[in-house]
């Protein structure tokens, strides 16, 4: 397994990766992967099994007016295939997703996780993240509303 960005052709399995996070209609795009591409400050990986696509996490490295040119980190949508959960998958993508916001002297990284995600949690608390340190908030504009994340 290797974790990489994500590419054009990964489009299908990213589509059904996304439709299982969420219940609501999900419109993956091979322009905007390659948006990815293109942004530094953006990455869309995932973990690549000799061409098959097990999961993907999206990293976003933000600006912070507080810590003068040390930026955080969010990360959003992060799912492994339900076929292929508790084998290394989730965690694999968390590590690369730290690797990278090391190299960029991140001073966190914050990810939100629907609460009746239960799996992912135990996920995130064993890659070190903590969810008794902050309150979380989402605020859904537009089209999309709904749960699921």
């Amino acid at each position: 397994m290797v974790i990489r960005e994500a590419l054009a052709s990964d489009r299908n399995a990213l589509q059904s990766l996304y439709e299982e996070l969420v219940s609501r209609n999900v419109l993956v795009t091979s322009t905007q992967i390659e948006r990815f591409l293109k942004d530094d400050d953006n990455f869309l990986f995932v973990c690549d099994d000799s061409g098959l696509v097990l999961g993907t996490a999206q990293l976003g490295i933000c600006m912070d007016a507080m810590f003068n040119n040390q930026p955080f980190a969010v990360v959003e949508n992060v799912i492994v295939d339900s076929r292929h959960r508790r084998k290394g998958v989730g965690m694999r993508l968390l590590h690369h997703i730290e690797t990278v916001c090391r190299a960029r002297h991140c001073t966190k990284i914050m990810l939100v996780s629907g609460a009746e995600r239960h799996g992912g949690h135990a996920l995130f608390k064993r890659a070190g993240y903590v969810s008794d340190a902050m309150v979380g908030f989402k605020k859904y504009l537009g089209q999309s509303k709904g749960k699921g994340k």
